[in-house]
């Protein structure tokens, strides 16, 4: 796409320390840290101001991440200009993790932690810069040529925001478990275990959520009424494992595998960004 441009980096490290407690006890403890730049910007991003200082335009976005060049768009050319959403996320995930085994002659037992802080740091300027559309009905031109109308400066639609669209999202991931594989006979091992996850929906940190409540029919605020987080947590998640491993004695090249496990998945940090779309925090 013409006039955008897509910054990203990503930093990523990790530390494991084993350490063998006795012939049967080992323990693995590791930390890792990623965090993750994705944006999609305008070329001209984080410059001047053209919608204001070069075209003269009011009531367009002050900040500095959407300082693209206005878009106009007559129908039957390509537009000019920049895009008009600005959009992007900076993601950072703290992980502590442990992990202690136990073997034994008939029993092969973990149990462990995981513990991961998110910090999910993002922008969605929809309709940030911008934009105009010409369709030549101004000058009898209508569905073919709007290059007429955009000399004469009369658009057929406009686009352009106000507000901070910007969010702090966090929250802590917690997931406990534990698991024994289990040698009942030399052709039979049963494993199973359980573990329990804790994720609550992420909060922004300056409440700058907000979400439309069918029940009541209207829009809450994060704080008015309602959890910082809006959506109560879930404390339930308990994601039982069940599996086995038979070899009949009739052959020697047969195993016959099973099992089943309940799973969870956590919330996409992308779909918070339309907690902030909508007044008092952002309009487009």
């Amino acid at each position: 796409r013409s006039g955008i441009v897509y910054p990203q980096t990503d930093r990523l490290c990790t530390a494991t320390y084993n350490r063998i407690i006795s012939p049967t006890m080992v323990n693995e403890f590791r930390f890792g840290y990623n965090r993750s730049l994705t944006y999609a910007q305008a070329e001209t991003a984080n410059t001047k101001d053209y919608a204001s200082q070069v075209f003269g335009l009011k009531n367009t976005s002050p900040n500095p991440f959407d300082f693209g060049v206005p878009s106009f768009g007559p129908s039957g050319f390509s537009g000019v200009g920049s895009a008009s959403e600005a959009i992007g996320a900076t993601d950072t995930n703290i992980q502590f993790t442990d992990n202690f085994s136990w073997n034994t002659r008939k029993h092969n037992v973990r149990l462990g932690f995981s513990i991961a802080r998110q910090l999910y740091d993002q922008i969605t300027d929809f309709s940030g810069v911008p934009s105009f559309s010409f369709d030549g009905r101004f000058t009898g031109m209508q569905g073919t040529i709007g290059l007429g109308d955009m000399l004469l400066g009369y658009p057929i639609s406009a686009s352009a925001a106000l507000g901070d669209s910007s969010q702090q999202m966090r929250t802590t991931f917690y997931a406990p478990y534990i698991q024994d594989d289990w040698r009942i006979t030399p052709n039979l091992t049963l494993n199973f275990g359980i573990r329990y996850e804790f994720a609550a929906s992420p909060t922004e940190q300056r409440g700058k959520s907000l979400v439309f409540a069918p029940d009541l029919g209207t829009v809450v605020l994060a704080g008015h009424g309602v959890r910082n987080s809006i959506v109560d947590p879930d404390y339930n998640n308990f994601a039982p494992r069940f599996g086995f491993a038979y070899r009949p004695n009739f052959t020697k090249n047969t195993v016959v595998r099973g099992g089943f496990g309940v799973y969870y998945a956590t919330d996409t940090f992308n779909e918070e960004q339309f907690k902030v779309i909508g007044p008092p925090f952002y309009q487009s």
